[in-house]
């Protein structure tokens, strides 16, 4: 049997890799429920420090965590504009949450229309995303109209409908065992 050199070695090497980046996302979420163990316990500033070494590797929701520490004066001195910018750094990571909280930033201390609509991108990308906060919150802007850019927005309306039909799934939960054995038609 003729296996290629490069070839097998290449396998290992991705092998490799790929246990290695395991190892350390675990290694991360460790970290994060450390770091949420010291918070539940009112040790803020120590939280912080586990958050924020993990948030300046580039971990979205340790960068997520120190927003909302600095936010809300926990374990460091409340920092509204420090927040927003590690709500951008995780927003820019793909995390929902991250645009979510700064989609909220964005309408909620803007001084101009400019402003506005960034944080409304913002909130639309977060609930494109999954976020269930900024699926409501544009629900709810658009129902009692808040801003005149979601008027004729669909896509809003659409994520109702979705949440709906979900429910609606999850609430009647049809599998195959629950569907009753009906007799077979007599012709």
């Amino acid at each position: 049997m003729f296996i290629n050199f490069h070839l097998a070695r290449s396998l290992v090497t991705i092998a490799a890799l790929f246990f290695i980046v395991s190892v350390s996302y675990a290694e991360n979420l460790d970290s994060l429920s450390e770091g949420q163990s010291f918070f539940n316990q009112g040790n803020y500033t120590k939280a912080l420090q586990i958050w924020q070494n993990l948030a300046e590797e580039g971990q979205p929701e340790a960068q997520v965590f120190v927003g909302l520490s600095y936010a809300n004066g926990w374990g460091v001195k409340k920092n509204i504009d420090e927040a927003s910018n590690w709500y951008m750094r995780a927003a820019e990571n793909n995390s929902p949450s991250g645009q979510f909280l700064l989609g909220l930033h964005y309408v909620t201390t803007g001084i101009n229309q400019y402003d506005v609509r960034v944080g409304i991108k913002w909130l639309k990308r977060a609930a494109d995303n999954g976020d269930k906060g900024a699926i409501k919150f544009l629900q709810k802007a658009k129902k009692r109209r808040w801003f005149s850019e979601l008027k004729n927005d669909q896509k809003i309306d659409q994520y109702q409908l979705e949440r709906e039909g979900k429910s609606v799934l999850e609430a009647i939960s049809i599998t195959s065992n629950s569907v009753p054995k009906l007799p077979a038609p007599s012709l």
